[in-house]
């Protein structure tokens, strides 16, 4: 699961580029958008609000190979997307659900990596339901965010036990001048 604290933390991007590095490393992937509302990861591929998604999925209404698209990556490198699905009344309902936890486990079987592209989870319960069958999560954390919403953060991770495999931290920019040589002295 890739998750942060706030929205606009490069989340899908990340997500996104974990995917594809991993895909042309000879990985079977599966990237998910779990993020029902936005649907941010599902719009980039021209899949948001496709009958067939993670939420078909999760009501038992399609299987993990009828949900997934193939994503040509150049070469002989392919990773799979899994779009979020048509909207659905009670999403951490659905995402909380023992028929989720089952196809979680079917796609992990099916591939070498499965990433999740959550919403934030702070203030999201739909990825809070998404969260406890998870079981791991890389942090994203965007530069000038403040303590408070991570420490939230994190205590709903502990809480789902969710083990942080890493963290990274976007938006750092340069906010330094460009150094420059000075000219030598005559």
């Amino acid at each position: 699961m890739v998750t942060g604290a706030t929205r606009g933390e490069g989340r899908t991007t990340t997500a996104l580029h974990l995917a594809a590095a991993a895909a042309r490393d000879g990985a079977r992937v599966l990237i998910v958008d779990g993020d029902i509302r936005v649907q941010r990861l599902s719009e980039l591929f021209g899949l948001a609000r496709e009958a067939r998604g993670l939420t078909a999925l999760a009501a038992q209404h399609a299987t993990v190979d009828e949900c997934t698209y193939s994503v040509d990556l150049g070469g002989d490198n392919a990773l799979w997307l899994m779009p979020a699905g048509a909207a659905v009344g009670n999403v951490p309902g659905v995402f909380g659900s023992a028929a989720m936890a089952k196809a979680l486990v079917e796609m992990r079987t099916k591939y070498d990596m499965v990433i999740v592209d959550s919403s934030p989870l702070v203030s999201s319960p739909d990825a809070a339901a998404m969260a406890r069958h998870c079981g791991a999560a890389l942090v994203v954390t965007r530069r000038g965010t403040t303590l408070g919403p991570l420490r939230r953060l994190v205590q709903q991770l502990d809480l789902y036990s969710v083990t942080v495999v890493g963290h990274v931290f976007t938006f750092s920019g340069t906010s330094r001048p460009a150094r420059r040589a000075a000219a030598p002295q005559a």
